[in-house]
């Protein structure tokens, strides 16, 4: 899945104090997380249903009174409401790869109680817990949000053993509270 070396410190029989992690994303982790992200962002049952609503009235308006701007402007909102949500769903997690030059180098993250230590080629940074303000999880990353469509992706396949990530999410549930799993 893209991790090329995962260390954790490791004493199971009690929680770790820290997390080490180094790993490098692959197109596909970073991508599918993007795309997580855009699906919880957009309502897709909604944009559905607006979708289908505005193509069927605008095919029967059609139907009932021939070319009109009445039967053409909803299948218009539908089509561009279309574009839309694939643009978002297809292309953005593609551009949001391609232009952080991150995503494309080997990452260190060491999580403890007191922050989380980032360090990158060029970049070493220390972070403080208050940074991050929601989690969105999932079975294949944890995406720990410190703004509107700014994430840290932290792919489960670096931590491959099942008691290592439970801890793992344990030391984020009491740093992060505001979660949501899917």
């Amino acid at each position: 899945m893209g991790v090329e070396v995962t260390t954790y410190n490791q004493t199971m029989s009690e929680p770790p104090a820290e997390f080490v992690l180094s790993f490098t994303y692959s197109a596909d982790e970073v991508k599918s997380a993007w795309r997580h992200h855009m699906r919880k962002k957009l309502n897709l049952l909604l944009d559905a249903a607006v979708i289908v609503l505005a193509a069927a009235y605008g095919a029967w308006d059609w139907n009932q009174n021939g070319v009109s701007i009445s039967a053409i402007l909803p299948m218009a909102v539908a089509v561009l409401l279309t574009v839309g949500v694939l643009f978002a769903l297809l292309v953005t997690p593609v551009l949001a790869y391609r232009r952080n030059p991150n995503w494309h180098r080997p990452i260190h993250l060491r999580f403890s109680e007191a922050g989380i230590e980032f360090r990158t080629e060029g970049v070493e940074s220390s972070l403080g817990w208050e940074l991050y303000n929601h989690i969105l999880s999932d079975s294949g990353f944890w995406l720990l949000y410190y703004g509107k469509d700014q994430f840290t992706i932290i792919p489960r396949s670096a931590i491959p053993e099942p008691d290592t990530q439970r801890h793992f999410e344990s030391l984020l549930r009491r740093k992060i509270p505001a979660w949501t799993a899917r």
